[in-house]
């Protein structure tokens, strides 16, 4: 690699501390992590900062900076100039974070005494959590994919990585192995790891060869429908890992659209919620996906139910349940439908609670990065956690601003909630409707909820 091309500026970084010799160890620190020079706007306080991020043409993706003092003036307008960038905060405690917890900013707290020895882990938190975007070096050929993709392959089409304590990847299965769940856990328990690794070139085919069988699928006539419903699940699994790793990337985002039309072709035009239920509760494991597509397909039975069954209706739909929870890294964070109740258990760090809170905004920012994709798509994947009465997040909107569509998305999410606390495979859709009538009773929550109670003939 020439000196050109390793001195190239993907990410601008912004940094902020009060003594020279900090600013520096931390510049070093962060040319260290990403592995090549970085040509960083330096400030010893956050006043000069504010002033220049006010006049910077420029957008930074990342901000590191020291902040000891209490007050929250400086600190919040600070962050508002900063715009959308991830930033790090350095303080002498996380007290300094208190007012702004709630906000959409990604930010992480490091202890100022620690802050050499958890940068580089706080940035890479920052990447594979989708919060900053993945530098797009080199040098980094590897990408993250959880565990419970694998055994859903078959024969890996991939030689599949670990990484070692000192960073570098050693392989542990092979392209062609038949890797079952039983032995990855054991596996992952013994070495202490949570993830695997491919690498970025085997990736791009791999979201290649989901292309290809999904557009097989939607060729044949009839459908095959257990092919077609593996192409999916599939699909949707390697799309989540490489947005977490890579971002939405045009391949990934063809990937997702060719899904939903396959899921479509899949479902029919008239979908039976009853048949879907049963399918969801038949699911095991893998709970992300399984959650997601069969969200869109109970969204769509209720519409189809109500009268709207355009083939656009049911894309809108289908495609924002394959996005909704593409932000989020583990089945038990997808699996909360209160913050509060998650915040209550104890089960759940700050960290957690915060990625649960956002995911709603971060899988709308992925609606919006696509291209001639309808602008209700990211509507309802922004409102689906939002409820009638105003208790929902990340906004706490009531039923006044919440507009058709995303309340029929509300309304199915809600039902695949109830479904699940039957334990055998026949839920009660009358207690379902009986018990949830005076809660979904204000605005077009209403009318959608008494259109569906009051015609159960194609349940």
């Amino acid at each position: 690699m020439s000196s050109a091309e390793s001195s190239e500026q993907i990410i601008d970084v912004l940094l902020v501390f009060t003594e020279m010799a900090l600013l520096d160890s931390v510049h070093r620190e962060v040319e260290a992590h990403f592995k090549r020079p970085i040509e960083a706007a330096r400030f010893h306080n956050l006043l000069d900062a504010v002033d220049h991020l006010e006049k910077a043409k420029k957008q930074y993706g990342l901000i590191v900076f020291e902040h000891k003092s209490t007050s929250q003036t400086i600190l919040r307008a600070f962050l508002e100039v900063g715009g959308n960038a991830a930033y790090i905060l350095c303080g002498p405690d996380a007290t300094v974070l208190h007012g702004i917890e709630g906000s959409d900013t990604p930010i992480e707290f490091i202890q100022i005494d620690s802050v050499l020895k958890e940068l580089s882990k706080t940035i890479n938190r920052l990447e594979v959590t989708g919060k900053m975007a993945m530098m797009r070096r080199e040098e980094s050929e590897y990408i993250l994919v959880r565990p419970d993709y694998l055994p859903s392959m078959g024969p890996l089409e991939a030689t599949v990585y670990a990484q070692l304590i000192d960073g570098h990847y050693v392989p542990v299965f092979n392209k062609g192995d038949l890797v079952e769940r039983q032995e990855i856990e054991k596996f992952l328990e013994t070495k202490k790891l949570t993830h695997f690794y491919f690498r970025r070139e085997d990736c791009s085919k791999m979201l290649g060869s989901r292309q290809d069988e999904l557009e097989r699928a939607l060729s044949k006539e009839p459908i095959d429908e257990k092919a077609t419903a593996k192409a999916i699940e599939l699909s949707h699994g390697m799309v989540r890992d490489v947005v977490n790793s890579m971002g939405f990337t045009p391949e990934a985002q063809k990937v997702a659209v060719t899904s939903v039309s396959a899921t479509i072709k899949l479902m029919g035009s008239k979908p039976k919620l009853s048949t879907i239920l049963v399918d969801l509760k038949n699911k095991e494991g893998n709970y992300l996906t399984a959650h997601s597509l069969m969200l869109g397909k109970a969204a769509c039975a209720l519409a189809f139910k109500i009268g709207w069954t355009s083939n656009t209706t049911y894309f809108k739909l289908t495609l924002a349940a394959f996005l909704h929870d593409l932000p989020l890294n583990e089945d038990r964070l997808a699996a909360v439908f209160s913050l509060d109740k998650a915040s209550e258990s104890g089960n759940f760090t700050p960290d957690e609670l915060k990625d649960i809170r956002l995911h709603s905004n971060r899988a709308a920012d992925h609606a919006r990065s696509m291209s001639e994709v309808p602008s209700d798509v990211e509507q309802i994947v922004a409102q689906h956690h939002e409820r009638p009465d105003g208790t929902g997040f990340p906004r706490g909107l009531n039923s006044k601003f919440i507009p058709p569509l995303s309340a029929l998305f509300i309304i199915a999410q809600d039902l695949i909630e109830y479904s699940q606390t039957f334990k055998n495979k026949e839920v009660d859709l009358t207690s379902y409707f009986d018990a949830r009538e005076a809660y979904f009773n204000s605005g077009v929550f209403k009318k959608i909820f008494h259109a569906l109670k009051h015609d159960q003939k194609i349940l």
